[in-house]
C-alpha cells in the first residue's frame, strides 16, 4: 500500500527503503526530545559526581572550556536547538552550575 502511495507500482527493495526513511524521520524526531533530555540530566549527574570526587569544579570548567575552543562550540544556542540535538547541556550552562553551586555536592 505505501509503495502505491509514492506511484511505485511493482514494490521493491528500494522503495521500500525509501518509505522506510520517510516513516523514520518523524519517529526519530519524537524519540529523540525525551532521549536528549535523558542524556542531559545524565551529564549534570556526570558533572556532579566529578565535583564529589575532585572536591572542586575547577578542573573541569578549564577542561570544558578547552573543548569548547577547540570544537568551536556555540556558546549560546537556541533552547529549542538545544532540545531538539544537543545530548549534552550547553557549555555556558555548565559552567554557571559548576561556579554557581547549580552542581550541589551531596555527602
Amino acid at each position: 500500500g505505501l509503495s502505491l502511495t509514492l506511484g511505485v507500482v511493482t514494490p521493491s527493495l528500494h522503495a521500500a527503503v525509501v518509505v522506510f526513511a520517510l516513516l523514520l524521520g518523524p519517529l526519530e524526531l519524537a524519540l529523540a526530545v525525551p532521549l536528549h533530555a535523558w542524556s542531559r540530566h545524565n551529564e549534570h549527574e556526570a558533572d556532579r559526581f566529578a565535583v564529589q570526587t575532585t572536591g572542586g569544579g575547577d578542573a573541569l570548567a578549564r577542561g570544558l572550556r578547552r573543548l569548547s575552543v577547540d570544537g568551536l562550540s556555540n556558546l549560546t544556542p537556541h533552547p529549542l536547538y538545544v532540545l531538539l540535538h544537543y545530548s549534552h547541556p550547553p557549555l555556558a550552562q555548565r559552567l554557571r552550575a559548576l561556579a554557581g553551586g547549580g552542581v550541589p555536592v551531596r555527602s
